[in-house]
């Protein structure tokens, strides 16, 4: 291929920072949307339910939390480093833990392209996650080479406990 024609890591970077743009949408909006309208339902409906109802809300937040971090990593983890790469399971190995390979792993693979395959494992990897404290969302925003804010790392506790 000639060099002109292929993307640099720069500019896969950049298109995948694009394409997240487009892909969090939702979450901004309608999944918060519909948890603060169950939570508005509720101030209306029956006494004694209220409990039950933060507790859903709660749970449903979570959910949108942890598929709105795989929505980001689907788009982010195929273009991180080596490093973060190597943690991630080859597609198809039937493995949820990286390991090492041999060549014929590969042979399943023919005739596609790295970034096809790479694309491939990560979202695999992607189905079998979930962030069960803020320590391993922290570590997996770490990977995905963001930095929470300090103010942001203060509500950690908190979330911790809603978690």
């Amino acid at each position: 291929m000639p060099q002109g024609t292929r993307n640099t890591t720069a500019q896969r970077a950049q298109l995948a920072k694009e394409k997240l743009r487009l892909e969090i949408g939702p979450y901004i909006g309608e999944s918060l949307d519909r948890v603060i309208g169950l939570l508005t339902q509720e101030a209306t409906g029956e006494a004694g339910a209220y409990d039950d109802v933060v507790r859903a809300a709660v749970v449903l937040t979570h959910a949108y939390l942890e598929d709105f971090l795989r929505t980001m990593a689907r788009t982010l983890l195929p273009v991180a480093s080596e490093g973060v790469l190597d943690d991630i399971p080859l597609a198809g190995s039937g493995s949820s833990r990286p390991a090492k390979f041999s060549l014929g792993a590969l042979a399943r693979h023919r005739g596609r392209t790295v970034e096809d395959v790479i694309n491939d494992s990560v979202s695999e990897y992607l189905e079998r996650s979930n962030s069960n404290n803020t320590t391993e969302i922290v570590s997996f925003l770490k990977d995905l080479d963001i930095t929470l804010p300090a103010e942001a790392s203060e509500k950690l506790p908190e979330l911790d406990r809603m978690i």
